[in-house]
């Protein structure tokens, strides 16, 4: 056999081996799973691949590489500077109590009961029922312990008529009635012919 032959059938066989690795390896690179329609996609190995026609067949296109987004740094979040609105707005706190004017003095004789309303700058008002006994001045909220409904003055009587209870108008215990817990009480004061009652600020 003359050299010619030999490196014609080796040339031969090499190619033969080299497109069977070619073959395989395009193979490899495609999903094992067979496409049932036109248009289906998967995807598989960081590619998207198409099932498209090919002669009477369906099989996968070559594939599209899908791009890795890269994942931003993190930023560090400014800190407020010093000169800020957050850190140079002062903080409100809660509300303190205070000294509320009530009434004047004679308003209210010895053995009375009334009702004084304080209102605020909106015309809105909180009632404190006061007593004048021999000894003191005693303040009450006019809200009944049992619905919350408004205590009245009946002359010396202290009544809710939601469900007729009744309070002591000295002391603001319940006396009969379905309420069983006393009216809230206020510290009072007489400064200068002036009753104050401690409160929250209306």
């Amino acid at each position: 056999m003359s050299s010619m032959n030999r490196r014609g059938i080796l040339a031969a066989s090499l190619a033969v081996v080299f497109s069977f690795f070619d073959s395989s390896a395009i193979a490899i690179e495609k999903p094992a799973l067979k496409p049932k329609r036109i248009g289906q996609v998967i995807v598989w190995r960081n590619k998207k691949f198409t099932a498209i026609k090919s002669g009477k067949k369906i099989v996968w296109d070559k594939g599209v590489l899908i791009p890795v987004p890269s994942s931003p740094s993190p930023k560090a979040s400014p800190s407020p500077s010093p000169t800020s609105s957050v850190e140079a707005k002062p903080s409100t706190g809660p509300a303190k109590i205070s000294e509320i004017r009530i009434a004047a003095s004679g308003d209210i004789a010895v053995g009375q009961t009334k009702m004084f309303m304080n209102k605020d700058k909106n015309g809105r008002g909180k009632p404190y029922i006061i007593t004048r006994t021999s000894k003191e001045l005693v303040a009450f909220d006019n809200v009944c312990t049992h619905s919350g409904c408004g205590v009245e003055v009946d002359r010396d009587d202290l009544i809710c008529r939601c469900h007729t209870s009744y309070f002591d108008n000295k002391t603001g215990k319940a006396i009969s009635g379905p309420a069983n817990s006393p009216l809230r009480s206020y510290e009072i004061k007489e400064i200068a012919g002036e009753i104050y009652v401690l409160d929250y600020p209306w």
